[in-house]
């Protein structure tokens, strides 16, 4: 299941909306995660990445720079607090004590000490005999050394050693110095922060992997370790586990892509300068389309939470807004719930439409959590900047305060509203209501099944579920019906095969009183065998029974709350993989070596689009915008190009502009090519203008590889058929 996005480039100072993906699809909850779910080309995702690793080094690399950048500050400040000492404040061990006090109150530092040749420790508290615990070694240094030192209780440390010009310090001899500063501090220097999971993947690592942050893989792994949790990891062909071990340990930059817990990843880590620290960056395949599901179930999984997410009133699966800042609210809520709660407890997030009036939905968005909850006194502060209910909280959660003050400024950015209501020690209800514009796309495009022909049971033991489920599948005319327990569902399906009105699909509640899905599925294949497609409908985390269900013959598996897109993109994948005859076929061309022109303002998506089509070996031209490809086109021969791609928003001659141009020409091929839209803004007007103008189809960016093969495969191939080419 893909989101669909309008054009956020800020071409002519205007920032135009973007196109919900199903709230709850790419934004919210369930972008299509589908265990089984359909796999992109694996050569398209390569040739994708190609291009962007480019810009995830280069990310990497200036990163790498500030942190290093930093450290030299360190070692400056260092350097000139050492130079600032007089002869006066090494006449005793008290003189001492009172510069190194002011010292640490000028850097603000936790500790500043000197070291003499025998390891003892000089604070300005009194002395220590710990020096073994440090990272660098007294006697033989001389340069600056930069180390992590971990405390008993496991806070890190950032140590940063220095050798002196063995100062006397009555009678004792002081041949090094260090400063001491906490892992906070220099993560909040370097913009890092050791708390937040959901806006930052970059991270410091040790060269055996030990994470600054704590957080690995952004968060999705519970491991404190990112070379242990890469042990964990698939790898995509190229790549493998003993290579970036080595890389860690040989201090070489590099690259690797892999699978972890179902979702696809690629990590890009250089040293930095003047240390055994690496820097990674991590980029997600699928980050626009990120499902918070997955990472809300997982927190929620660790922390022994049990977390749901229900859907009421006819919640569609697109909506116009700005994904993007609603993604925000929504994740930073969750976190605070999932933060927030202890087990054992609930976090629950409820979707409902609370009004339609001619184009518009309100959306009413529901985070209910079971955690500590709050004094209602300090309810109407909770939103003001910087403000915490107490200190206790801020110390064992690593809240900041902050976070709920931008929250309410994005809601009312999108002319929201949100609301608290919370009791201390019960727990809190944020409510987030927002109005959207309502989408004609039903997320409902397939090629091969005849969605009118289909029947589908659906069981449930919540009646409020199994409705929801009726309701958005009627809403594209699949027929569908409803049973409550699974005993009624094996009564209703015996009578089906009777009148020889099969189900072609049975979505199945895993966890029901009495017959639960898997009894249930067992029962199915005993007496019909393959007669119907059996899906497993959860809230849960299915790990545990997958096993099982395969063997039974469970064909797959969807998380709630329900989707019809969802189910039509899983049930059409399981239809072609048994060969099943609900499909409308159609002929495809082969794409090597046809002549696609592609008309593409933004240098970067270009790039990333020839990269895709290479991999089909097409031939490849490029215009910067759309006169140059009218131009392009006019000069030449006819039927000389395949194809074209068009972006609709380019200066000097938009794509609308051109292809209507295009459209105009007396020559035989010009009121047949294929043009094919390609746009952000894949469901406001600029797609029924581009149909208008003789486009033959459109793609929204980012444009999925296997979509694009298809549609050009497709209508090239009618192309040549009027042509009478083949």
């Amino acid at each position: 299941m893909k989101t669909e996005y309008l054009d956020k480039n800020n071409k002519g100072g205007i920032i135009k909306a973007t196109v919900i993906g199903g709230i709850l699809i790419a934004l919210i909850l369930i972008a299509g995660t589908v265990w089984m779910g359909n796999s992109a080309g694996h050569d398209a995702q390569k040739a994708v990445r190609n291009v962007s690793l480019l810009y995830l080094d280069e990310l990497a690399g200036r990163r790498e720079q500030v942190v290093a950048s930093t450290l030299d500050d360190y070692i400056n400040d260092m350097d000139v607090a050492i130079g600032l000492i007089e002869k006066n404040d090494l006449s005793s061990q008290e003189n001492l004590q009172t510069y190194q006090a002011r010292m640490k109150q000028l850097y603000g530092l936790e500790k500043f000490a000197f070291v003499n040749e025998s390891g003892l420790i000089y604070t300005s508290r009194g002395t220590r005999n710990d020096i073994d615990t440090y990272g660098f070694d007294y006697n033989s240094i001389n340069s600056p050394v930069i180390s992590v030192k971990t405390e008993n209780n496991g806070e890190k440390k950032i140590i940063v050693a220095m050798p002196v010009d063995r100062l006397n310090l009555a009678g004792q001899t002081l041949v090094a110095a260090f400063m001491e500063i906490s892992m906070d501090r220099f993560l909040d220097a370097v913009s890092l922060d050791k708390y937040d999971n959901s806006t930052t993947f970059c991270n410091i690592c040790k060269s055996d992997g030990v994470s600054f942050t704590g957080l690995v893989l952004g968060g999705l792994s519970a491991d404190d370790n990112l070379i242990t949790a890469l042990g964990k990891a698939e790898y995509e062909d190229g790549y493998d586990y003993d290579s970036v071990k080595s890389h860690f340990n040989n201090m070489q930059e590099g690259v690797v892509s892999f699978t972890y817990d179902g979702i696809k990843e690629t990590l890009s880590y250089v040293p930095i300068h003047g240390t055994d620290w690496m820097l990674t960056y991590l980029i997600r395949e699928s980050v626009i389309s990120e499902q918070i599901d997955t990472m809300v179930m997982s927190q929620c999984n660790e922390k022994g939470l049990k977390y749901e997410c229900k859907l009421i009133g006819g919640v569609a699966d697109y909506y116009i807004g700005d994904d993007m800042k609603l993604k925000q609210v929504l994740i930073n809520i969750l976190s605070n719930a999932i933060k927030f709660t202890d087990a054992p407890g609930d976090v629950n997030l409820t979707i409902e439409r609370t009004n339609c009036y001619e184009d518009r939905s309100t959306l009413k968005f529901t985070i209910k959590d079971t955690g500590i909850g709050m004094d209602e006194s300090f309810i109407p502060k909770i939103f003001d900047s910087f403000t915490q209910e107490n200190n206790n909280s801020n110390n064992k959660y690593g809240s900041t305060g902050l976070g709920m003050a931008i929250t309410k400024n994005i809601v009312e950015l999108m002319s929201g509203s949100i609301t608290v209501r919370s009791k201390k020690g019960e727990g809190t209800e944020f409510t987030i209501i927002v109005t959207l514009k309502n989408s004609e796309n039903t997320g409902i495009d397939s090629d091969y099944l005849i969605l009118k022909d289909l029947r589908v049971l659906v069981v449930d033991d919540e009646e409020v579920a199994a409705e929801h489920a009726r309701l958005v599948l009627d809403e594209i005319a699949i027929k569908s019906d409803i049973a409550l327990s699974g005993q009624e569902a094996l009564n209703m399906l015996e009578v089906a095969h009777t009148k020889q009105e099969h189900y072609n699909l049975v979505l199945l509640d895993w966890k029901m009183p009495g017959m639960d899905g898997l009894e249930v599925s067992k029962e199915i294949r005993k007496r019909y065998d393959n007669e119907t497609t059996v899906i497993i409908l959860t809230s849960f985390n299915w790990d545990e029974i997958v096993d099982e269900a395969l063997h039974i013959g469970v064909d797959s598996f969807l998380a709630k709350p329900l989707f019809a897109s969802n189910v039509i993109d899983e049930f059409e994948r399981i239809a072609r993989k048994n060969n099943t005859s609900l499909f409308k076929k159609k002929q495809r061309a082969d794409l090597k070596e046809k002549k696609i022109l592609l008309a593409e303002d933004i240098e970067i998506n270009a790039e990333i689009m020839k990269e895709i089509l290479a991999v089909k070996d097409t031939v490849t031209e490029y215009a910067a915008n759309g006169r140059i490809a009218l131009d392009m086109f006019a000069s030449s021969e006819e039927f000389y190009y395949d194809a074209i791609l068009m972006d609709i928003r380019m200066p000097e001659m938009d794509g609308l502009e051109a292809a209507s141009s295009i459209r105009a020409l007396d020559r035989k091929d010009a009121s047949s090519i294929p043009i094919i839209a390609m746009t952000a803004n894949a469901f406001d007007e600029d797609v029924q203008r581009s149909l208008q103008v003789g486009m033959n189809a459109h793609l929204s960016k980012p444009v999925e590889p296997d979509r694009l093969y298809q549609t050009l495969e497709e209508l090239i191939w009618e192309y040549e058929d009027q042509a009478g080419k083949i």
